[in-house]
């Protein structure tokens, strides 16, 4: 039922309660300001698709007050928009403007209007439109923190630590500004999240670790082997590298070696939580599993290409590797391999499972390397070609803070939405 016909922003009351009990007047009154003209309509609207979100855009004006209304119905107007299917609103908005908590594969229509204060609001901008989709399918340059080799990246306790050569680690909150942090100066090739914690690790046997992302300490790996890949696995965390070296520890500080039974370059590790199994991929076509990181099987795999990276999620895990190599597997014994989409060596994989803010993003794999390309699926068996967003080579990727990251040689860095 709409009660007047004033405009709080023509907002009448049952929508004031959908925008966050923002009824900060009467409906009807013409707001709490003294009075004056309402701003104009803003000008130059546009909005980006995104996965389980929009992005709004316009040209802000100082000392003027912003709200965004959307629904799935290109006839939205101020006065109807609480009637059309799947409302939504947003105040207080600042350009650009998220709006997420949306439904992938809607097209949703979304006006913008403006007031003084708490003064009554003006006409809205014509209605832009947009439909929502899983990212990971379309990539956009980002501007790069820093200069030198990027060689992986992790998201964990609302934050996002990334590594590089040189003792290159970066700590950041909101995916925009990124802290400088100094703790050693080899390279560190891998980051993890796990148990609370941080765990990077590198060349001569570096593992560092942090419970925040900024404060850092170095442990005793007991290895001076490069290590290439770190991953948690129950309360312990592994870390894998070259000549088929294998540490792992269970208190975040002391670290054994451990034999899994081969001298190849160890580069990948995942670990299915479900049923306790972690797969370790390497050089030449190796993969070793274990339940309990102390003892390994040999796993046959259907290739000796060099294998870069495995990930599990969707009850499969996913391998990716050198020549654009995919191998799947639901139980980590038995592996099939897909055609190659692409020739360029594929240097890293990673599952979405996400939640942030209370929203599930879209679940899927994401694979990113040489020559800028990336890879997305959402079973871990059928993928789709992309361009990550560069030429350059892409080293590692994570989804976090509402979108996929991509790092590279030379600092590059790119975005999925």
């Amino acid at each position: 039922m709409k009660i007047g016909s004033g405009r709080f922003g023509r907002i009448p009351c049952m929508a004031a309660a959908l925008v966050a009990m923002a009824a900060v007047g009467a409906c009807g009154s013409g707001g709490l300001g003294g009075g004056g003209s309402p701003p104009d309509a803003p000008t130059n609207v546009s909005i980006k698709n995104g996965d389980q979100h929009v992005m709004v855009s316009w040209n802000s004006e100082p000392g003027i007050n912003y709200w965004i209304f959307c629904a799935t119905d290109p006839s939205i107007t101020l006065d109807n928009w609480t009637t059309l299917p799947n409302p939504v609103s947003r105040i207080d908005a600042t350009s650009p403007q998220m709006v997420t908590g949306l439904t992938n594969g809607l097209s949703y229509s979304c006006i913008v209007n403006g007031r003084h204060d708490k003064d009554k609001g003006g006409d809205a901008s014509p209605a832009v439109t947009a439909m929502t989709r899983p990212a990971g399918a379309e990539w956009v340059a980002e501007a790069p923190w820093s200069n030198g080799n990027v060689n992986g990246i992790a998201f964990g306790n609302k934050n996002l630590v990334a590594v590089g050569d040189g003792g290159g680690l970066w700590y950041s909150t909101d995916n925009v500004t990124w802290t400088p942090v100094s703790v050693t100066t080899n390279n560190l090739n891998a980051v993890t999240y796990g148990n609370g914690r941080f765990v990077a690790v590198g060349d001569g046997g570096t593992v560092v670790t942090s419970t925040d992302g900024l404060s850092w300490s170095a442990d005793t790996p007991h290895t001076t082997a490069n290590l290439y890949a770190v991953q948690a696995f129950g309360s312990r965390y592994v870390a894998a590298g070259a000549g088929g070296t294998l540490i792992h520890n269970g208190d975040g500080t002391d670290w054994d070696v451990i034999d899994v039974g081969t001298t190849e370059n160890l580069y990948g590790l995942a670990a299915n939580t479900d049923t306790g199994v972690m797969i370790v991929v390497g050089a030449r076509g190796t993969m070793r599993s274990t339940t309990d990181t102390l003892t390994w099987t040999t796993v046959a795999a259907p290739t000796s290409a060099d294998l870069r990276s495995v990930a599990y999620g969707n009850g499969r895990f996913a391998v990716v590797g050198a020549g654009g190599v995919q191998l799947s597997s639901a139980d980590g014994a038995t592996w099939a391999q897909a055609p190659a989409l692409t020739a360029s060596t594929l240097n890293n994989v990673t599952y979405n499972a996400n939640i942030v803010g209370g929203i599930t993003y879209s679940t899927r794999f994401v694979a990113v390397g040489d020559d800028g390309v990336a890879l997305y699926s959402d079973d871990g068996l059928a993928w789709g070609l992309t361009n990550g967003g560069t030429t350059a080579s892409l080293r590692g990727v994570v989804f976090g803070l509402s979108r996929y990251k991509a790092v590279g040689t030379g600092g590059v860095t790119t975005a999925s939405y």
